[in-house]
């Protein structure tokens, strides 16, 4: 049986960047799709007329995010 692998790069960590960054790009290589915790949220939820959308939004919103308003860690891996 195939399984489709989503490695959710928000919720990844290692003792330092650059190991985080070459497992997430070896999963990557080996077809594993590359997501975010937000993007997940959404794609479960399908749309806001799902009856708990309101409930979650406060879950995305308060995501830490850098002085730049990026959601911590993401812009190491880009």
């Amino acid at each position: 049986m195939d399984y489709g692998v989503h490695l959710v790069v928000d919720a990844c960590s290692s003792m330092n960047h650059h190991d985080r960054n070459v497992g997430i790009q070896s999963m990557r290589d080996a077809g594993a799709t590359v997501t975010t915790f937000q993007a997940i949220v959404f794609e479960l939820a399908g749309n806001f007329n799902h009856p708990q959308f309101k409930e979650l939004m406060p879950i995305v919103k308060d995501m830490p995010r850098n002085a730049d308003g990026k959601i911590e860690h993401l812009d190491l891996l880009y």
